[in-house]
């Protein structure tokens, strides 16, 4: 099952932030590709800024960190399109670039153009998706003969 909390304007964000929190409540092990530095950093930041409390699982596998250690020789880096190729063999198609994704929240929540948001949500899916995969690699024997398996 995937959930994918979204906030229709930014006044819900306060609430987007206590919901997270109460489901993550719920786990050991919080698993993220760089959220170490990106995503539960920013998480926090916009926490205290709303004024809420996030608690987040008290184990953190970041599987970016992991990958550098797994496949750093091996693959001429560790970037999640990168791992997606080479470890996962597969590659998207029509996909949202990353960083396009908070431009076009922020598009969305100042017209309302909610289609626009489609391809985020498949983006955000393929991401764990590919996280589960890569996930699935990192705890398989190594191949000397496969590269990046």
């Amino acid at each position: 099952m995937l959930r994918q909390y979204f906030a229709r304007h930014y006044g819900e964000e306060a609430a987007l932030i206590e919901a997270l929190g109460e489901t993550a409540a719920a786990f050991q092990f919080l698993v993220t590709f760089n959220g170490k530095s990106y995503d539960a950093p920013f998480l926090a930041a916009r926490a205290q800024v709303n004024r809420v409390i996030l608690r987040l699982p008290p184990r953190h596998l970041d599987l970016l960190h992991a990958a550098r250690r797994r496949w750093r020789d091996v693959l001429p880096d560790c970037r999640l399109q990168t791992l997606e190729a080479r470890v996962c063999r597969r590659w998207r198609s029509g996909d949202v670039p990353g960083d396009e994704v908070p431009g076009l929240y922020h598009d969305y929540v100042r017209h309302g153009d909610a289609h626009r948001l489609v391809p985020v949500f498949h983006h955000n899916l393929l991401d764990v998706i590919t996280m589960a995969e890569i996930a699935r690699a990192l705890c398989a024997p190594r191949h000397p003969d496969r590269p990046g398996r």
